[in-house]
């Protein structure tokens, strides 16, 4: 079983297990996190690291856009994707 999303420069297609995950993901109300619909890519920790070698806690946050999709049905619908993600669709195209 296959889905094809098509955004407004490519065309993907997703087997089974990834729409399941992708449909667990919308419905779990994962929308406004900060993690990728795609890759899964979310915040990861470090430190802010000071002249003097002090270290504080501090978040890395990924570069999310929202992009609408088309889903097969013909319905549209937004999901938030990493900036770095939508560069490897861009590379990887498929016509």
């Amino acid at each position: 079983m296959k889905l094809s999303l098509s955004f407004s420069f490519l065309s993907l297609n997703f087997d089974f297990f990834d729409k399941i995950w992708l449909f667990i993901f919308w419905d779990k109300g994962f929308k406004m996190s900060r993690v990728c619909a795609l890759t899964g890519k979310g915040p990861m920790v470090g430190n802010n690291v000071s002249h003097a070698n002090n270290k504080t806690k501090r978040r890395f946050l990924p570069n999310l856009r929202t992009v609408r999709i088309r889903l097969e049905d013909g319905s549209v619908k937004k999901i938030r994707v990493a900036a770095s993600t939508l560069r490897t669709l861009r590379k990887n195209k498929t016509n």
